[in-house]
Order: C-alpha cells, then sequence, then structure tokens
C-alpha cells in the first residue's frame, strides 16, 4: 500500500515519456469526462466504485499552457463547476520536463477541514546522478529541488469549469523566472488531479494466480491528463 502523491507521480511519468518537434504558443489536451473513480483491478478485470458529488469538480475535461504577455497561464477544465474549495480537500498538479533531468511544476491543494485558502505552489525538481554521501544507505537521495515557491493568491481564478493560474515572471527571479523567459521549451506536459487531498493505491502481482497482478485506487478517484507536444514560451 502506498500513499499516491500526484506531483511525484507527474515528475516519474514525464521522466519515460519522449517529447515531439512541436513548438506552438499553447498546448491543450483533453481527457474524457466520466473517467475518475476508485476501483480495484485484480488479473486485468476492474471493478469500479461510483463516482462521488464531487468527483466532477475534478474529473478533468481538458488541461491547457497558453503564454501571456507577462508569462504563463496554467489552465484545469473540469467536468463540472469546480467552486470553492470546501471541508473535503482536494488537489490539482501540473509538471513538465525542463530537459537536463529538471522538471517544473505547479501543484494547487485544498486542504480540508477547517476550510482554508487554496494554496498554489510554483516549484523545479532535478534528478542528479550522483546521491551524494547518503549513496547506498536507506536515505539515499538523488533530487535537488532548484525553488518551491507560493504563488500569489491573486494569481488563482476559478470561473465555471475552469481553473486557472498565472505565473507572471516579473514576481520571480533566478531559476523560477528563467523557466518563464521567452524562448524556454516544455517538453511533455503532464497533469494529474485528486478529489481528496491524498489518495492510496497500488500495483502489485505475484505471477502466479489466482492474483497474478492487482492495482486500486481509493477512496475517491485519481485523473490524468497530458500532451507530448513542446511548449514555448512566448
Amino acid at each position: 500500500m502506498r500513499k499516491i502523491t500526484i506531483l511525484a507521480l507527474l515528475s516519474s511519468t514525464a521522466l519515460a515519456a519522449p517529447a515531439l518537434a512541436s513548438a506552438p504558443i499553447s498546448v491543450t489536451a483533453g481527457d474524457p469526462c466520466g473517467d475518475m473513480h476508485a476501483y480495484v483491478e485484480v488479473n486485468g478485470q476492474q471493478q469500479s466504485a461510483p463516482a462521488t458529488d464531487r468527483t466532477p469538480r475534478f474529473d478533468f475535461a481538458k488541461v491547457g499552457v497558453e503564454s501571456t504577455a507577462t508569462g504563463v497561464r496554467i489552465s484545469w477544465t473540469s467536468c463540472g463547476p469546480i467552486g470553492d474549495a470546501d471541508a473535503q480537500g482536494g488537489e490539482r498538479a501540473f509538471s513538465t520536463d525542463l530537459g537536463n533531468n529538471c522538471y517544473l511544476s505547479v501543484d494547487e491543494q485544498e486542504y480540508g477541514a477547517p476550510v482554508q485558502p487554496r494554496k498554489v505552489t510554483y516549484s523545479k525538481l532535478c534528478y542528479r546522478d550522483d546521491p551524494g554521501p547518503t549513496n547506498g544507505t536507506p536515505l539515499q537521495d538523488n533530487t535537488d529541488e532548484r525553488f518551491s515557491l507560493t504563488v500569489p493568491a491573486g494569481a488563482l481564478r476559478v470561473s465555471g469549469n475552469t481553473m486557472t493560474v498565472d505565473l507572471d515572471r516579473a514576481n520571480y527571479t533566478g531559476e523560477a523566472a528563467q523557466a518563464l523567459a521567452a524562448g524556454t521549451k516544455w517538453q511533455t506536459l503532464f497533469a494529474g488531479t485528486v478529489e481528496t487531498l491524498t489518495a492510496w493505491g497500488g500495483t502489485f502481482g505475484t505471477a502466479i494466480g489466482p492474483f497474478d497482478s492487482m492495482s486500486y485506487s481509493g477512496p475517491g478517484g485519481v485523473d490524468w491528463a497530458g500532451s507530448n507536444a513542446t511548449f514555448t514560451v512566448q
């Protein structure tokens, strides 16, 4: 059993994805509605739990990224009105490959009871070939967090089914600003969402019956969307 961290899973997915050579000023990735739900799958046979009343708020219809006059806008469009944050929490995340084993992420979280304002984090994580002095120990860590910054509250907007986050390059310095500079390429785009702040899930198998393979996710659903197109900041 393991706890799903949407942001971490997005980075690991991006590690294996190829990038295409296109360079549009915006990229949109569609996703079918109704595919977000808890489930258990054994030997290829899946049993799904029904969606909840909150599921359409998080179930992706599409995700997008586009250049603006001041930076970059991330958008998550759901299959139902998003509304205000509530006491049950939730998360929407976006990640892209900057090259050189570095990944840029934007993560929106709703913290649940007591109800708190939504918080958006803008971050960059790189993977080193050499894990350093902890190599070979249980503390081995080959990650290098270059920055992790809270996005100003006014940059987050909700209108109907769509939530947007504007990353204004004037608000940042150093590597955080460089990632938003004109000409920067974002290779492969991924987004994930959960309708509770955390979900539990995993995959394992014995290679022999009766449980040759098993995977599951709960208590709520997890949804994904993405594109292999390369987005170039204008």
